[in-house]
């Protein structure tokens, strides 16, 4: 009875809940801690890796980088000026998007009014890039290239697909894939965003 005479709640709970941030704030800076471990072990990994191009006799050294494969083209001759692991396959993510606003900028003016219908903005993946953007509302072309290419806005990215092909954002696909959009005939994307992804290596990525 002695205890429960003395026992003060207020006092408890201010102990437990600066137990709980304790224990909160180590485990996030181990995690925070574990995470940048492995993303330096992944950027010493990749600068190890060889650089192609050093191996050619009388040509200058290229850099170290970070990335897993890199390539330096001349765009006049298609000299390959710098080459590291330029046939590994490789997602090509966001470049995708830089595509789809590339072709957009060939197209289109950037005055023109793009539309958001239902499927551009409620067919991305959940969780992905956006702008909160509803069904019905308007952007100009120029609003458009700076959400893609600011924000990597796949509701945008969409719209933008369903605005050049006057159809659907499934048939902007053809138009990526255009031989002249790569040098080479090669499935690079079936969707304007970076989801869902092919592989591609570095190569034809640089005749754009």
């Amino acid at each position: 009875m002695q205890f429960f005479r003395h026992f003060s709640y207020r006092s408890f709970l201010t102990r437990a809940v600066m137990g709980i941030s304790a224990l909160c704030l180590f485990a996030s800076q181990g995690l925070s801690v574990s995470a940048a471990t492995i993303k330096e072990e992944n950027i010493a990994r990749n600068q190890a890796l060889a650089i192609q191009s050093n191996e050619v006799a009388n040509w200058p050294t290229g850099p170290v980088v970070s990335a897993e494969s890199a390539i330096l083209m001349d765009a006049d001759t298609g000299a390959i000026l710098y080459a590291k692991n330029i046939h590994q396959q490789e997602y090509p993510a966001s470049t995708t998007k830089i595509l789809t606003t590339l072709i957009a900028s060939e197209r289109c003016s950037m005055d023109e009014i793009v539309d958001f219908s239902y499927d551009a903005v409620h067919d991305i993946d959940p969780g992905s890039n956006h702008i909160a953007i509803d069904p019905g509302e308007q952007l100009t072309m120029e609003e458009c290239l700076n959400a893609i290419l600011i924000r990597s806005a796949n509701e945008v990215s969409f719209a933008v697909a369903e605005h050049i092909s006057g159809t659907t954002w499934q048939d902007f696909a053809p138009i990526m894939n255009e031989p002249r959009n790569w040098g080479v005939l090669i499935p690079i994307s079936s969707i304007p965003t970076d989801f869902p992804m092919r592989i591609i290596t570095p190569v034809p990525m640089t005749w754009r």
